[in-house]
């Protein structure tokens, strides 16, 4: 069959005739049927399930080799791998960012109808024009940093978000990669008429903006109702969970706004108990003592990093009698060890045997078992109990009371002592909270926190209870268990999951995601000209970024400001030191407006702004560069390579990075190119070399150029499609994108890497295979007699005008289950050929497909990969 002629029947109205499937039909619906079954469970991706179908079909001769391989060359397809590559050149240069960032604004306090129509209004248009994928990956940290100066949960905002995204898409050819291959099969299927065979920009448009429109109308008015502020709505039905203020905490004697610990993230002070008396509607002006229990509700992720970030102790039924009463509790408990302490030899003398003598390490290692089960200990066996004497030349008794400090070491004379994992959060880094729910048959029913000894049997303290979803208060020890309580666990590094012991009494374990992040602190100065000199912190937008945590100012005259209102005014020269992830740095370093403090130094290295990159390293524990300084080593001039930002077994680093002695296992944050990776990945200076995903630093000075080069593509299609209705256009959507990403990467506004690494080959694969097995559905008959089964159902319903909804609910349930390519090549053939014999407008059928493969709202996890 030559690629001219077209391999289905022509459009011949009335009824389908019966035409038998036999054998080779049988076997291509079933293979299509365990293909479908295996998409949907997405145990196999859908590439390599179309390619194995189409091989299998070219195999048993149900399509000749040159059928199989015709989508591959498909312009259409092509049209849709090369506006990866234009959409790439305009996200390169930041010009996405900058354009949603000027559309949204910085006004605050916006109503949610405004919020939605400020948010959706320039995803749908953008969508309009340019792939889905880049838009709704840049638009989320945007989104949710801007939701939160609006005062408007996360939850509000990115669903709408991905279903705007999918509506705008509907309005334009090239909205989405859907519409392009359905485009591709009505050509493919009328290459002799120039009107079927090349669809215009806009052809879509009269259906798809009144599909986008009631879609926009629907968002704005119900999401109040079906998408509920639950982070608000039951703030005070969450759980209360305690952090301490202490021993010589930098917090006490502050006010709770001087401290920073009014207008947090997600939290919510409740109350504070002080000495045994709860402390209600804490104002902006209390002041903050040591021993004093602050109790929040509202995100848990955020409880213990706050605490971490703060200084504050994280209060465990472990801790809770320690802080609240020092007499009930003796901790330091260490069975056979009575002495003296040597002053100068820093280490307990037996009082038994004065040559025997403990030093701190393993008295550290003596005492913390025995710290964790102290607070286990009910009142009746503590007075069997042996205790620890320290005699300092009175043999005086350790305290009652061990208390850790804001640095994590214990206040009881040892200064290098460090405090157990369930005393303090400090000593461990950020959280390692765990959420789980008691067995109706667990053993531990019935039964007292306090009696049931969690951290000597499970290596964990329980910080938080839940029954009936609202929380359980009183002191935590004193709690009785009971089944499907919800309990909040500090959990142990010896914690273990899988135990027997953990999986007999606990289901539905779950860590709190977001806490076991590496902290970096990173420096940001407002340089001369910045956009955000004179706005508030947050009116600028840096209050509620996610994964980021502002936690000081260096001000321009010098002067320090630590727990940073949200009111505070920026100036030109102020330094901005940041705490967060590797994805939170990633971000700031594309923010406009904000310069990295030592950009000065990145810009001295060899590397061209086209291969920069960000690259992660961990010095190696024998590594030579230990013991010097990033300024002693010219750690840029050696490398080539420029430090933005440093991280040490979760402690913060207030150095400038250029004063900071190297340690074995920093993590090192780096500005570099991809010499770095292949010169130094086994250098023995460094124990592992991991290069950040897109992570190249925004090319601003190409901006408009690059989203010029843009528009001009779309300016010509734009153009041809009312001026060559009926004829061959001037030049296709194909050859436009190809030549607007050529003068992208000419101009420099993106490398050919980048543009090679932003194209999809897991969607050119599929849809190209999907070519080949549609054929098979047609050569076999599978298409006619299943397209026959919705011609009688249209007929019965209402004749032609009810074969494209029939055809737009197959395609949407399809859809909910399968990626929107795959099932927009499965349904078209079908589609085809039962328009066809009812005499339907074929570009009907295309835009019955196209709209229906995006309609998949239902599932949210398929809609959020659309």
């Amino acid at each position: 069959m030559s690629s001219g002629e077209s391999t289905f029947p022509p459009p011949s109205g009335g009824e389908l005739e019966d035409v038998p499937m036999g054998a080779r039909g049988v076997v291509v619906v079933i293979f299509l049927a365990v293909a479908l079954i295996t998409m949907a469970g997405d145990w196999v991706g859908p590439d390599l399930i179309f390619s194995t179908l189409m091989a299998f079909y070219t195999a048993c001769r149900f399509i000749t080799p040159e059928e199989a391989a015709r989508g591959f060359g498909n312009t259409s397809l092509l049209s849709v791998m090369a506006l990866y590559m234009a959409a790439e050149g305009v996200s390169q240069t930041g010009g996405l960012e900058r354009i949603m960032n000027y559309v949204l604004g910085s006004a605050s306090s916006l109503s949610l109808f405004w919020v939605h129509t400020r948010m959706m209004i320039p995803v749908m248009v953008a969508s309009a024009f340019v792939n889905n994928t880049p838009i709704v990956a840049l638009m989320i940290p945007i989104l949710i940093s801007w939701g939160r100066r609006q005062n408007v949960s996360p939850k509000k905002l990115l669903l709408p978000l991905s279903y705007s995204s999918m509506l705008g898409g509907t309005c334009t050819l090239i909205g989405t990669s859907t519409n392009l291959v359905v485009a591709g099969f009505q050509q493919d299927r009328y290459p002799d008429d120039p009107k079927l065979s090349n669809m215009g920009i806009f052809d879509i448009a009269p259906y798809g903006l009144i599909y986008a429109a009631w879609g926009f109308v629907y968002i704005l008015f119900f999401s109040r109702w079906l998408l509920p502020d639950t982070e608000a709505n039951s703030l005070h039905d969450e759980v209360l969970v305690g952090l301490m203020v202490p021993k010589r905490s930098r917090h006490a004697g502050r006010t709770v706004s001087e401290a920073g610990l009014r207008g947090l993230e997600g939290l919510f002070l409740v109350n504070v108990s002080r000495m045994g008396k709860v402390i209600h509607a804490v104002s902006p002006d209390f002041i903050l003592q040591e021993d004093d229990i602050l109790y929040f509700a509202g995100d848990l992720s955020q409880v213990e990093l706050m605490g971490y970030r703060h200084g504050l102790q994280l209060v465990t039924s472990e801790t809770e009698d320690g802080v609240a009463d020092e007499h009930e509790v003796e901790l330091g408990i260490v069975p056979e060890a009575e002495g003296h302490f040597d002053e100068d030899k820093s280490s307990l003398v037996s009082k038994s045997d004065p040559s025997k003598t403990m030093r701190n390490g393993d008295l550290r290692r003596h005492t913390q078992p025995a710290i964790h089960r102290a607070a286990t200990i009910s009142a009746s066996a503590s007075a069997t109990t042996p205790k620890v004497h320290i005699d300092r030349g009175e043999h005086a008794t350790l305290p009652r009371r061990i208390t850790a400090d804001a640095n994590g070491m214990l206040d009881h004379g040892f200064a290098d002592l460090p405090a157990s994992p369930s005393l303090t959060s400090k000593s461990k880094g950020p959280s390692r909270l765990l959420k789980c729910v008691l067995k109706e048959e667990s053993e531990l029913k019935d039964m007292s926190i306090r009696a049931a000894g969690f951290r000597g049997r499970f290596n964990a303290a329980v910080v938080a209870v839940k029954r009936n979803n609202k929380r359980v208060d009183g002191k935590i020890g004193d709690i009785v268990l009971q089944s499907h309580d919800q309990l909040i666990l500090d959990a142990g590094l010896g914690f273990s999951q899988s135990s027997p012991d953990v999986t007999d009494n606990f289901e539905d374990m779950e860590y709190v995601d977001s806490s076991g992040e590496k902290e970096y602190l990173t420096a940001f100065v407002i340089p001369k000209g910045s956009r955000m000199a004179g706005k508030s912190v947050h009116s600028a937008g840096l209050r509620g970024m996610p994964g980021l945590f502002l936690v000081y100012i260096d001000q321009a005259d010098g002067t320090q400001l630590h727990a940073v209102a949200p009111d505070y005014t920026l100036q030109e020269g102020d330094t901005l030191w940041f705490a967060g992830g590797l994805q939170g740095v990633a971000f700031l370093l594309k923010m406009p407006g904000l310069r990295h403090i030592d950009e000065e130094h990145t810009k001295k290295t060899n590397v061209d702004i086209l291969e920069r990159r960000l690259v992660q390293v961990v010095v190696a524990p024998h590594s030579h560069i230990i013991g010097k300084s990033v300024r002693e080593l010219r750690f840029r001039t050696k490398y080539d390579a420029a430090i933005v930002a440093v991280q040490r077994r979760g402690e913060r680093l207030k150095q400038k990075i250029g004063d900071i002695v190297l340690q074995g296992g920093d993590v090192l944050l780096l500005d570099t190119g991809e010499h770095f990776l292949s010169n130094y990945r086994d250098d023995k200076a460094f124990a592992l070399v991991s290069e950040v995903e897109k992570s190249s630093p925004p090319k601003t000075s190409k901006m408009w150029l690059g989203l010029g080069l843009l528009i001009a593509m779309i300016a010509t299609q734009v153009i041809q499609s009312f001026t060559t209705t009926g004829k061959e256009p001037f030049i296709n959507l194909w050859t436009a994108a190809l030549l607007t990403a050529a003068l992208q990467i000419l101009t420099r506004c993106m490398s050919g890497k980048q543009a090679r690494q932003s194209m999809d080959w897991t969607v050119y694969v599929t849809i190209a295979s999907a070519f080949g097995v549609s054929l098979a559905t047609e050569n076999t008959n599978v298409a006619q007699n299943i397209g026959k089964v919705f011609i009688d159902i249209s007929l019965g319903i209402g004749g032609q005008a009810a074969i494209t909804s029939c055809l737009y609910i197959a395609t949407g349930a399809l859809s909910e289950i399968l990626t929107n390519n795959a099932a927009a090549a499965l349904m078209y053939p079908i589609a085809a050929a039962a328009g066809d014999k009812l005499g339907v407008k074929p570009q009907l059928i295309s835009v019955s497909i196209m709209l229906g493969a995006s309609s998949a709202f239902m599932v949210r996890v398929v809609a959020s990969f659309k």
